[in-house]
């Protein structure tokens, strides 16, 4: 389970996440922190954070993509429960973060 403040940053922010846990197997504390991508639509650049390697914006660039940097795109407050274990994270991205213990 996850959640998302940010309005257009929600759907691909926890996305994200859940992609990162379930299909690349990372715990939920690395998959929070992960660094991100964003399109709110066709017009609007891809916006990257900080921690894809340096080869990517110019890839994108060279196929077309207009690229921003951004320094975030979302934060992310995931919850996961397996074998009767709860895990939680609090996504860095916003100021003094709390984690449920």
């Amino acid at each position: 389970m996850t959640g998302s403040p940010g309005g257009d940053y929600i759907i691909s922010a926890m996305t994200q996440v859940l992609v990162n846990t379930i299909d690349h197997g990372v715990n939920i504390a690395e998959a929070a922190v992960r660094p991100r991508i964003h399109q709110s639509s066709a017009d609007d650049p891809l916006e990257l954070e900080e921690g894809f390697s340096p080869d990517l914006k110019p890839l994108l660039e060279a196929k077309g993509h207009k690229v921003r940097l951004s320094d975030t795109t979302g934060s992310t407050q995931p919850m996961m429960i397996e074998s009767e274990k709860c895990m939680s994270a609090a996504d860095t991205r916003r100021p003094e973060p709390r984690q449920l213990r």
